[in-house]
């Protein structure tokens, strides 16, 4: 099997703040509970990127891993870095009126936009685009 080559650029998307997290309780070792001192710190998750050559896009969800409910209603964010001054932004999507059915992003050209499908109290299935 052939490797893929050498790393030519590295970007940073979010950091986990270690410092704060709490110290390890040895009597929860080898339980579920014992995570959950942990999930604040881990609640985010990369769902989508997309590269351009001077932008990286990621789309992020903060998901709240104590919860039942569906992952896809967790809110997000597009994360945006550009790949010449490493600048970082980050912009929080709408909220949408009725049931989110899945987010991604698209690739238009050179553009790149955010996707959102749901379903709205009417039952009807619509599509939200944002871009920046």
């Amino acid at each position: 099997m052939l490797g893929i080559g050498k790393v030519l650029d590295e970007y940073e998307v979010f950091t986990i703040d270690e410092e704060h997290f709490p110290e390890p309780d040895s009597t929860s070792f080898y339980t579920y509970e014992y995570t959950n001192a942990y999930n604040k710190f881990l609640s985010r998750r990369i769902k989508d990127v997309k590269f351009n050559d001077s932008w990286i896009y990621c789309l992020v969800a903060y998901e709240d891993r104590n919860s039942t409910e569906n992952e896809i209603d967790a809110p997000h964010t597009l994360f945006v870095c550009n790949r010449q001054n490493n600048e970082k932004k980050e912009f929080v999507l709408p909220q949408t009126d009725g049931i989110v059915l899945a987010v991604g992003l698209k690739e238009t050209g050179r553009k790149v936009e955010v996707m959102t499908i749901y379903r709205n109290d009417k039952k009807e299935i619509r599509i939200a685009s944002y871009g920046l």
